[in-house]
């Protein structure tokens, strides 16, 4: 029942995002605040906590994060938009670069400009938005469960 109102709360936070109407962070802090309101709405009888308010959040933000990996790298194949996204990443690395004048921080923009180097920020990147997806998720899960527990005992 847990699962089924964190995917319900991730799909909706993933499919807001998508349409741009929020940026990833609050998506993310959506899903963790829909996860825990739903599942506590289905079970009124749950002795909601903080603690297990930010699990669920935490579970319901690996699932966010996964279903806007999927939907993004669908969307990057069908739309043949990999070139956008290459070109994007190498204006953000080339913005970055211009901000400095130190040589060796020039040479290291460079590295990340060949094709091994855009693989490795790509990495680094997926992996950044997993743990913010997950951190946010039980941030939100832990202040909504921590709310709704607190007006429990009133």
């Amino acid at each position: 029942m847990a699962l089924r109102a964190c995917a319900v709360a991730a799909l909706i936070s993933a499919l807001v995002m998508a349409l741009g109407l929020m940026v990833p962070l609050l998506a993310g802090l959506g899903a963790g605040f829909l996860a825990v309101t739903l599942y506590r709405r289905k079970n009124p009888a749950w002795n909601v906590t903080g603690r297990s308010g930010a699990q669920l959040g935490a579970v319901c933000g690996l699932l966010f994060f996964g279903i806007s990996a999927v939907s993004e790298s669908l969307a990057v194949v069908v739309f043949h938009t990999g070139g956008q996204v290459r070109q994007k990443m190498l204006e953000a690395l080339q913005q970055a670069a211009s901000r400095t004048t130190d040589p060796q921080v020039q040479a290291a923009f460079e590295r990340l400009k060949t094709p091994e180097g855009l693989t490795a920020v790509l990495i680094l990147g997926i992996v950044v938005l997993l743990l913010v997806s997950i951190a946010a998720g039980s941030i939100a899960g832990a202040l909504t469960g921590a709310v709704l527990g607190r007006r429990n005992r009133l």
